[in-house]
């Protein structure tokens, strides 16, 4: 019997839709040795800068759908483009799941910015490094925007997914009633 489940994830307030799945959701013993992010401010962040993070990815992203054929992105961002891979010395992806995504920090870096090193749990909205900000959890890996682009976090054995992504007019974008309204009026 297949134990994997598949989790959506539905952040209302920024419109964003992201599949997940995962083979099981962390284990309570790798729940007690697990830190939480706010516990290392100087790579993750703190409240404030999660609550910053926020307020920019709702204004930028207005949706991610992850299916069998790749990952669509609808955005409002100029210069983001199809992410790129990418690599974050000290700092690695360990598993996503259920809402969260686990990475694991050196001790070389944890040394370095006086945080414990291991593993941390992180959410969308959470920092992966100074200039890194997650934007969505996919099924294999982490979107994310560095230094103002779009990259993909996951293991080297991961596949970078297919993107398909669209750039949106600065602007509200029109419900489906008022865009068929619209079309109604011209015939």
């Amino acid at each position: 019997m297949d134990t994997r489940y598949i989790v959506a994830a539905v952040v209302l307030g920024a419109g964003l839709l992201v599949g997940q799945a995962s083979a099981a959701p962390p284990a309570a013993a790798d729940m007690v040795r697990m830190a939480r992010a706010d516990s290392c401010p100087a790579v993750f962040g703190n409240s404030q800068v999660h609550s910053a993070n926020a307020s920019r990815r709702q204004g930028e992203l207005d949706w991610v759908e992850e299916d069998e054929t790749g990952v669509t992105i609808v955005h409002g961002n100029q210069r983001w483009d199809d992410p790129f891979r990418l690599s974050i010395q000290g700092v690695r992806l360990v598993r996503v799941s259920a809402g969260s995504a686990v990475f694991e920090l050196t001790a070389q870096v944890a040394d370095r910015v006086k945080c414990r090193p291991g593993q941390y749990m992180l959410q969308v909205d959470h920092r992966v490094s100074r200039r890194t900000r997650i934007l969505a959890l996919l099924q294999h890996g982490v979107l994310v925007e560095h230094r103002g682009r779009l990259a993909f976090i996951s293991s080297a054995s991961v596949a970078s997914p297919r993107w398909l992504v669209a750039w949106r007019m600065p602007g509200e974008i029109p419900s489906a009633q008022t865009m068929m309204d619209s079309i109604r009026s011209i015939y």
